[in-house]
């Protein structure tokens, strides 16, 4: 294994070490660029699976619906990726999205791409995801057909006790 990767894996590995545990926060959610359609309490439990991969479960709200979700993070030492595998039930309730990219400094960005139906043409998702000691944002893009991107989602979370 090269110096390279040796030094890319252990950083995953620190990143997802630091990750786990208890979060809560706040959730802020767009519907069009720039208007602010709701902002909610979040709860999230973040649970290692292995050295390079996690587990972030979540609940909270959307304009007063109760939802929840699971999101998968990993690091792949072949493609040198992170990756992610994504479902909730506001956003992805009927599939699963998954998601690859790079790292970024203090965490990851990884883009996946979802159907709206109707034979449309399908839409792209980016996920950044930034760890600051004890501070965990995780921040969502959507991404039209033309390529136009506007700030969907971010979640601002705070360690928490168990």
């Amino acid at each position: 294994m090269s110096e390279d990767l040796k030094k890319m894996l252990a950083d995953a590995e620190a990143l997802f070490a630091g990750l786990a545990g208890h979060w809560e926060g706040q959730t802020k959610t767009w519907f069009e660029p720039d208007k602010l359609a709701d902002e909610s309490p979040s709860l999230a439990t973040i649970k290692a699976i292995g050295a390079t991969t996690v587990a972030h479960e979540y609940q909270g709200s959307v304009q007063g619906a109760a939802h929840h979700g699971l999101v998968l993070f990993s690091y792949d030492v072949h493609s040198h990726e992170y990756e992610a595998a994504w479902a909730d039930s506001w956003h992805m309730p009927t599939n699963i999205m998954i998601s690859k990219g790079q790292a970024l400094p203090g965490g990851f960005a990884v883009t996946g791409y979802y159907e709206v139906g109707n034979l449309d043409p399908v839409w792209g998702w980016r996920t950044e995801l930034q760890l600051d000691g004890n501070t965990l944002t995780i921040t969502a893009y959507n991404i039209s057909p033309q390529g136009d991107e506007s700030k969907s989602v971010e979640t601002v979370y705070q360690r928490a006790a168990p």
